[in-house]
């Protein structure tokens, strides 16, 4: 983890040599130029090509281009194999791997870009246009904890999710079948869970709440991997079903009572505790209640809610001590032997999803290369 020149070049050099392994032999000696490329300008395509002097030979690094998107699924299961192997030892001393899962859009301009369409932009800063012209991109990163960065996050695999109508504008022989967002995240969580478990430690998944679903908490469990996510406020909850003393006909029940996540806060039979979090890259003073309940989500099975609040207090001229209550928000850990504590604090890590896409975006350029065809977009992405 050193920020020595002669480190990053060796970093590099291995790097190139193990992914040249997953491709044709054609294209090899072409992905150290398009590596290169894309650090020295951060741009365009047509940049990359100036900055390892291929102007003449333009038309064949645009033609190999494409072939690399045409092996996205070798590149990426050989760039997984490749992190495991070189993961430091600070994150091998870690308790657990923690996997984040969220999605991206890239904004493109033009009626001619394959696999484009209308997409949600949260980062819109007009209120009133919350969507952009471009790809959606579904993305499995892992979350690392650096000595001098803090949490920072690596992709570890992307998946480009077209809609349905959009795909009708592909060509049928290229075209690829259709998938949901939550279809790629088990996909790839099923594809990268097996080498991580290989490290004997417990993974643990991390995704907000456009990601709840029965379908994902199924599959997790089958993985056998953790999950740590937010719910909506409205969410149906139940207690856990009392065991009846004595064996019953039928099918046993599987919900209690029902609830919602204010009905725990303001119940006065569970305590109110207080305690301070390492949150955000800070520490701060939150209030929560917690509970062991289950949902329609997690199919019956038990699962750690607890509902927090940060609390903010301000010291006053006379000595007095102002509190100001935060919002309320609602969190699930299918693993219920988790504190309250490790679970809010397991989930303020997912936020480094968010600061990588921005580095990304306004660091390595990510959505500047006016590419057109779909294998190019997927070969620039992972580049």
């Amino acid at each position: 983890m050193s920020n020595k020149p002669q480190d990053a070049n060796r970093w590099i050099h291995t790097f190139i040599i193990a992914m040249e392994n997953a491709l044709y032999k054609p294209s090899r000696r072409w992905f150290q130029k398009f590596i290169f490329g894309a650090l020295l300008t951060c741009s365009t395509v047509s940049s990359w090509i100036r900055a390892v002097d291929e102007k003449r030979r333009y038309r064949k690094f645009y033609h190999h281009l494409s072939r690399l998107g045409t092996q996205i699924d070798a590149v990426q299961s050989r760039f997984l194999d490749w992190l495991v192997e070189n993961l430091p030892s600070e994150v091998l001393q870690e308790m657990r791997i923690r996997l984040v899962a969220d999605d991206s859009p890239t904004k493109r301009s033009g009626p001619k870009i394959e696999g484009a369409g209308w997409h949600h932009d949260p980062t819109s800063p007009n209120v009133d246009t919350t969507t952009c012209y471009g790809h959606s991109w579904v993305v499995l990163s892992i979350v690392l904890e650096h000595p001098f960065w803090g949490t920072i996050s690596i992709p570890l695999s992307n998946r480009l999710y077209i809609r349905r109508d959009d795909l009708k504008k592909i060509e049928e022989c290229k075209r690829p079948e259709f998938k949901t967002k939550l279809e790629f995240l088990n996909e790839m969580v099923a594809e990268v869970s097996p080498k991580l478990k290989a490290l004997e430690k417990p993974v643990q998944l991390l995704f907000d709440r456009g990601y709840v679903s029965e379908d994902v908490f199924t599959k997790m469990a089958e993985l056998g991997v953790e999950i740590v996510t937010r719910f909506k406020s409205n969410t149906n909850l139940y207690k856990l079903p009392e065991v009846p003393k004595e064996k019953r006909r039928g099918r046993p029940q599987k919900y209690g009572d029902s609830m919602k996540a204010d009905d725990l806060m303001q119940d006065r039979r569970r305590r109110l505790s207080r305690t301070t979090v390492f949150v955000y890259g800070r520490e701060e003073l939150i209030e929560y209640k917690s509970a062991i309940l289950t949902s329609h989500v997690s199919d019956g099975k038990p699962i750690h809610v607890v509902v927090s609040r940060i609390v903010k207090q301000e010291t006053r001229s006379d000595g007095t001590v102002k509190e100001k209550i935060g919002p309320q928000g609602t969190f699930v850990s299918t693993n219920v032997h988790l504190t309250p504590e490790e679970i809010i604090e397991s989930y303020s890590k997912r936020f480094s999803i968010e600061e990588m896409f921005k580095d990304l975006k306004e660091v390595c350029g990510l959505g500047k290369q006016q590419v057109r065809n779909l294998e190019s977009n997927l070969a620039c992405f992972q580049i």
